[in-house]
């Protein structure tokens, strides 16, 4: 498996975190790197994380649907963006996992904003 560079940005195309990944059965995941994120992002994969650990569950759905509405993209070193979805970050270990999203069928060469179709 080959690792890829990926910056996680948001709807104002700022970078949030950047990412050393490895895919797997359609699941991306790695070591990231939090310090490009503004505080209160951190705050709420912080959240996240402890529902998580303390199996909080009644909370889990409340809070995936915040990150989903961060409508996160990742930009990979070949230039190519994805709407990322099912994102997972835990700060207390620099670590991430999302999938690429692909009901939309579309993604974009981020240089020259090109359309593809993903096969």
């Amino acid at each position: 498996m080959i690792a890829q560079f990926v910056r996680l940005i948001d709807q104002e195309r700022r970078v949030v975190a950047t990412a050393q990944v490895v895919e797997r059965d359609g699941i991306f995941a790695g070591q990231m790197d939090l310090k490009p994120m503004p505080v209160l992002l951190q705050q709420l994969f912080k959240e996240y994380e402890e529902i998580i650990n303390t199996q909080m569950f009644s909370y889990l759905d409340e809070i995936e649907e915040q990150i989903e509405m961060l409508h996160l993209k990742g930009t990979f070193e070949d230039g190519y963006e994805f709407i990322l979805t099912d994102v997972k970050i835990y700060p207390s270990i620099d670590k991430v996992s999302f999938r690429i999203c692909k009901d939309i069928s579309l993604y974009t060469k981020s240089h020259d904003e090109k359309k593809h179709r993903i096969r």
